[in-house]
């Protein structure tokens, strides 16, 4: 009796994968809002209204009101920024 093996490995070549800059372009973030809906909020563990941006309209560096989610103790009235890469 004869047992034989094969082990084939096959891959293809390695490409970095890279997110283009987003176009630079300037706008209002009231113009991204999409409306108000409301979602459970843990902290306040009940449904708050939470307003849903258009991720489509958003633009780098847009700035929203809020907290970040990362960090608790931020002050009540600080912003969140998108960064200036897609994605």
């Amino acid at each position: 009796m004869e047992f034989v093996t094969f082990k084939v490995r096959a891959s293809l070549p390695e490409r970095p994968f890279r997110l283009p800059p987003l176009e630079r372009r300037k706008g209002r973030i009231d113009e991204c809002i999409k409306g108000r809906r409301p979602a459970f909020s843990v902290l306040k563990k009940k449904c708050v209204p939470f307003t849903v941006y258009d991720r489509l309209k958003l633009f780098p560096a847009a700035r929203m009101p809020g907290r970040p989610s990362s960090k608790k103790k931020s002050p009540p009235s600080s912003s969140v920024r998108t960064a200036a890469l897609g994605g």
